[in-house]
């Protein structure tokens, strides 16, 4: 979006805020027949409303999810990744102290940003923007640069918009909650997840307002979900395929404007949780009832980055439901070809660039193991 999204960010940020055209221009450190082109493109969308004293935003909430739906986080070109020893906590914090004794301009972003927002979604890797010496800062901490995973992520801006209204939190210097959301919106690792609760948590009044049973109603069924939530944690997979069935069907008859991408995560956990049920149990009802939701690896993909889900972890019951499949066909042409899927499943999810991969790996092994220890696939 480049320098076009200086102003969303400036009017998100004062939302109660009539600005004058010059005013809006000078903090945005762009010249004002720009901003009065970029104003104007806002008002025709119907999200500001200029007037003798100026621009207004009127539909906050509007602008703020187009914005959010054409920025996928960082370039791959821009991003410098690095090994640095310590948990995530620690890394944020040594890095947040280099930056500091370089003066370097830093703004962390995604879940680091989120941790001291509004935490919700745990992550391993911290992401910061960063503008500087990244080889200097490196040396200052003792990270090893890599090309792939790391636990320290630095993208080198495209535009200094993301600098504008820094907060600092907890000593360190965070991007705007806007741009926060917007940096959150589109990231697979359960971004999407990460930037609702940001908005429910910090900007409530963005919200889109229910009545007060359908409030209700969507509140219970988002209980069922966190007790699903929770029963993954501990692999109780047929307590979890009872738990979102009865979340899906919730949100699926919910009037709630959140409950159509409430019931999205909900189908994906639940095909997750039936491929699981379906290997674990060898149970062809529950292989047939995760083919009613999706038949295909490219219908669980578009599924998976709707949702943002993490890609290890739903790669894990792309495993399983091959497996399943291979486990239970009686053709032995058709095994085969489930056994192979199975493998390529295992080989990705288990291959060193793979995030989370730690998280997984004795699940795959044993999941692998089921299928070519017993001859399914040969």
């Amino acid at each position: 979006m480049g320098k076009s999204s200086r102003i969303p960010t400036l009017l998100l940020a004062d939302r109660r805020t009539t600005w004058g055209v010059v005013e809006l221009a000078e903090t945005a450190g762009i010249a004002p027949s720009y901003a009065v082109k970029l104003l104007k493109d806002l008002v025709r969308a119907g999200w500001v409303k200029g007037g003798k004293r100026g621009y207004l935003l009127t539909q906050p909430r509007e602008l703020l999810d187009s914005w959010a739906r054409t920025v996928v986080f960082g370039s791959r070109v821009s991003q410098k990744r690095f090994v640095v020893a310590g948990d995530v906590v620690e890394v944020e914090r040594r890095f947040v102290e280099a930056a500091g004794r370089l003066r370097a301009r830093y703004a962390l972003t995604l879940f680091s940003g989120a941790r001291r927002r509004a935490p919700f979604v745990r992550a391993s890797v911290a992401h910061s923007y960063f503008e500087g010496n990244t080889s200097r800062v490196a040396d200052e901490i003792g990270a090893r640069p890599i090309s792939e995973g790391g636990n320290l992520v630095l993208v080198e801006p495209d535009d200094a918009a993301v600098f504008l209204n820094l907060q600092e939190v907890e000593g360190a210097r965070l991007v705007s909650d806007a741009r926060l959301y917007v940096d959150l919106y589109n990231f697979e690792a359960r971004g999407r997840e990460q930037a609702d609760f940001l908005l429910e948590t910090v900007m409530p009044d963005l919200r889109t307002q229910d009545s007060p049973a359908v409030q209700a109603a969507f509140v219970e069924a988002i209980a069922l979900r966190d007790k699903a939530d929770h029963a993954v944690m501990n692999s109780e997979w047929p307590k979890v395929v009872d738990l979102l069935e009865r979340a899906l069907q919730a949100f699926e008859t919910s009037p709630s404007a959140s409950a159509a991408r409430e019931a999205q995560r909900a189908r994906l956990l639940l095909w997750m949780s039936l491929a699981h049920v379906a290997f674990k149990r060898k149970d062809p009802k529950a292989l047939e009832r995760a083919r009613e939701i999706c038949v295909t690896e490219s219908e669980v993909e578009a599924l998976r980055r709707d949702v943002g889900y993490n890609a290890t972890h739903a790669g894990l019951a792309l495993q399983a439901y091959f497996a399943a499949q291979a486990l239970l066909s009686d053709d032995p042409v058709e095994r085969r070809t489930y056994a192979e899927k199975e493998r390529n499943h295992h080989t990705i999810i288990t291959s060193p660039y793979a995030e989370s991969r730690q998280e997984v790996e004795q699940r795959a092994a044993e999941i692998h193991q089921a299928v070519w220890g017993d001859g399914a696939g040969r």
